[in-house]
């Protein structure tokens, strides 16, 4: 694709340049697959599973409807292998949370209830 800019010079408009440039774009799959998250909502023990097409660094956390990390769930190089696991929300206020994954560059994020309260 060829992007065609005008750079305006308003102190001296003579000196208003036309620059062409070649411009190509590449939208990358996601290394990221079969994403699951159960039990949701959860009340205690959570389980996370996905497929990691490529062999990287890793990191999932738990952040609240503001952004700020509530936990780190996992931090490590991981291989291209099924992913697993297991983590416990037993100690985090109920409401309304995202997972977020990150991984060689990409990123997912997963909507998740956290309901603690015994009946």
């Amino acid at each position: 694709m060829k992007l065609r800019c005008k750079m305006l010079n308003e102190r001296f408009p003579d000196l208003t340049q036309i620059y062409e440039t070649e411009l190509s774009l590449s939208i990358e799959e996601s290394t990221i697959a079969n994403l699951k998250l159960f039990p949701n909502p959860v009340n205690s023990t959570a389980t996370l599973t996905l497929d990691l097409e490529k062999a990287g660094n890793l990191t999932i956390t738990l952040t609240n409807t503001l952004g700020q990390n509530v936990m780190t769930i996992y931090n490590d190089f991981t291989a291209a292998v099924p992913f697993r696991k297991d983590f416990s929300v037993e100690t985090v206020p109920d409401g309304v949370y995202f997972i977020r994954i990150l991984h060689n560059g990409r990123s997912k994020l997963e909507k998740f209830i956290i309901n603690n309260r015994r009946n």
